[in-house]
């Protein structure tokens, strides 16, 4: 008999923000498969520690290639490697910073997964993104009423997203923040704009004066941008 994977959203950093259903899981099943980008330490196992077992981790090595085919191939063997554990039997959760199917390694991994064996069962824990956390953050609500909301990464189609929704969250600012800044500038919603670093985390930091950021020599991974009309 088939074991089944719950796929864990951890939330952004907080570790109150794991839910109860998250922490109940974490503890019964039987493996915990717990993502690691190389040389970065791992958020997901400080969060997860208090609640599995060290016995049950098990890390899967990540390291984001320009060359698709190398990341289509890592994301094939973690997918073996999780569904060798299913079918022995045995439970098993895939942890995932925030939110399992937003942004998230897991996505790739489920994707190839269902690919290659569609039988497997999958049950989805949604996770508390770093979207709501940062607007939480910022004190600005994202939507009301008829208001629309867009998400997109610095590198994804900022300005559009600008000029078309009333709150955008940009991620990863990092990325790309001279462009972000310019595709501010160019919508005239620079004074909308609050940047939140590592949202719930007990080192969040929040600029207001989001040009000072062009200057800015420490931008975090874990930075968005919330963009809100007054």
């Amino acid at each position: 008999m088939s074991g089944k994977l719950y796929a864990i959203g951890l939330g952004p950093g907080d570790p109150e923000l794991l839910t109860i259903k998250g922490q109940r899981l974490l503890r019964e099943v039987n493996v915990v498969f717990l993502p690691h980008r190389d040389q970065h330490d791992s958020l997901a196992r400080r969060i997860v520690e208090p609640w599995a077992d060290a016995g049950k981790l098990r890390e899967l090595p990540f390291r984001m290639s320009k060359s698709r085919k190398y990341n289509v191939k890592r994301w094939q063997e973690h997918a073996e490697t999780i569904f060798m554990v299913l079918s022995s039997g045995q439970s098993a959760a895939f942890v995932t910073e925030g939110d399992p199917l937003l942004y998230s390694t897991f996505v790739h991994v489920y994707t190839e997964l269902l690919r290659a064996h569609p039988e497997a069962q999958v049950e989805i824990v949604p996770g508390v993104s770093s979207v709501t956390v940062g607007a939480a953050a910022a004190g600005r609500p994202l939507a009301d009423d008829r208001a629309r909301v867009g998400i997109v990464p610095a590198t994804g189609e900022v300005m559009h997203a600008l000029a078309t929704f009333d709150s955008v969250v940009v991620l990863k600012v990092s990325a790309d923040v001279e462009g972000v800044l310019k595709a501010l500038k160019v919508t005239g919603r620079t004074d909308e704009a609050i940047y939140v670093e590592r949202a719930g985390w007990p080192e969040q930091r929040i600029v207001k004066d989001v040009e000072s950021l062009r200057k800015d020599k420490k931008l975090d991974y874990f930075g968005q941008l919330v963009v809100t009309r007054r």
